[in-house]
């Protein structure tokens, strides 16, 4: 979104790969996801506008299907 408003950005990440918190087992120890973890919105509300979460997944993704999305 803040590409789309030309607001000038800078992205960090603090671990060694993408998904922040939905990162199982991020060496950073930041993460919360566990095992069994699933989203509790709908991947509607999740994806972003313009790359949707794919057909395919679950109305509620595993944490490892998120993270392959992100």
């Amino acid at each position: 979104m803040l590409k789309d408003y030309r607001v000038p950005y800078t992205t960090f990440e603090t671990s060694d790969r993408i998904g922040g918190n939905w990162a199982f087992r991020n060496p950073n120890g930041h993460s919360s996801a566990y095992r069994s973890l699933h989203i509790d919105t709908s991947k509607h509300r999740l994806s972003f506008k313009d790359f949707p979460i794919p057909d395919h997944f679950p109305s509620f993704p595993h944490h490892s299907d998120i993270k392959a999305y992100l």
